[in-house]
């Protein structure tokens, strides 16, 4: 990454709820779930593979990927009132009036706004009112980390950037419309949002695309909605299956496991080690197996309802009834006498 990015990741505080922020938004169709790759010096991201895409890691030379990576229905995004690295971090939703001036549209919308402030100074994301999160599901982060770890010395050997720029295994990205984004150095240097916002007629009727040219005037990097990417005449898609057909949008925000060199690389059989994670596994309810535990949790909880009967033939007669339901409910309730 370069300096910037750097600076605008830090301030804007790097975490498992949010991942890790962008300075120069990368479009969908980029930075892709599943891509292997790194930023360059000048912040734009460099696929060297993609795991999600069945049989890639193979054609680009590597050793298979051979885990079924499960997508996880496409959520909204609301950035959440919190702390940044440091010192304050500050997140709203501000609705408009009846404009959707940042989409150009004679429609009722809002925009989204997560400003933070450290010791070295102060960060600002404007983006479209919806932000979309795409995240895998399930034990994903475990198998990645292990082809990564497989693959390492292939993949230091391939890109010599790697030395310098480490590498990242994106699995999760957030995504959105359009965007603006400011960032000030030094103590002390606030970004008034809400000024800029008035300034530009962000928020007024009649706003128009011209607000996204004001946010230019007052410091901003805009980057505003395309339906259609450059040189090209209609829109890409980027995968056609589990609501990952949208590629329109920038990524604000990915989250994945990122890699660094060890010293000594060239004579160690592993040259990366992993520098930072920034995603988390899901919560049970949404991993493979989760059937099973919520029929041990509603086994146990007929038993709880089994204990609290005192008439000891209705509560044998109650355990038999269960028992042609549950069969291992047997076991269960004899571990609990």
């Amino acid at each position: 990454m370069s300096g910037q990015s750097k600076e605008y990741a830090d301030i804007m505080g790097r975490e498992t709820s949010f991942g890790t922020f962008l300075f120069i938004p990368q479009w969908f169709s980029t930075l892709r779930l599943g891509s292997v790759g790194y930023f360059d010096r000048t912040g734009e991201w460099n696929e060297i593979t993609n795991l999600l895409e069945k049989g890639q890691a193979e054609k680009d030379g590597f050793k298979p990927f051979s885990h079924d990576l499960k997508l996880r229905d496409v959520r909204e995004t609301h950035w959440q009132a919190g702390s940044a690295e440091t010192e304050t971090g500050r997140s709203s939703r501000l609705t408009t009036e009846a404009s959707g001036a940042i989409a150009a549209a004679p429609v009722e919308a809002s925009v989204q706004v997560k400003t933070s402030s450290s010791t070295t100074g102060s960060a600002a994301l404007i983006t479209s009112s919806v932000v979309r999160n795409y995240r895998f599901q399930g034990d994903f982060k475990g198998p990645i980390k292990d082809w990564v770890e497989d693959n390492a010395k292939a993949l230091v050997e391939r890109r010599s950037d790697i030395e310098t720029q480490g590498l990242w295994a994106v699995m999760g990205t957030w995504v959105t419309d359009e965007c603006a984004i400011k960032m000030t150095s030094g103590k002390g240097q606030e970004i008034d949002v809400s000024f800029d916002l008035g300034a530009t007629g962000i928020g007024k009727l009649g706003a128009g695309a011209g607000a996204f040219d004001k946010l230019k005037r007052e410091g901003w990097w805009t980057y505003p909605k395309n339906e259609v990417f450059p040189g090209c005449s209609s829109t890409i898609l980027l995968l056609d299956t589990d609501g990952m057909q949208k590629s329109q949008g920038y990524v604000v925000s990915f989250a994945g496991v990122e890699y660094s060199l060890r010293s000594l690389h060239k004579l160690r059989s592993t040259p990366l080690k992993v520098y930072n994670e920034t995603i988390s596994l899901p919560p049970k309810r949404d991993q493979p197996g989760s059937a099973e535990n919520e029929h041990r949790m509603a086994l146990l909880l007929k038993l709880a309802q089994l204990h609290q009967i005192e008439d000891k033939e209705e509560k044998e007669a109650e355990l038999r009834r269960l028992a042609e339901e549950y069969p291992e409910i047997h076991d269960l309730h004899s571990k609990s006498q």
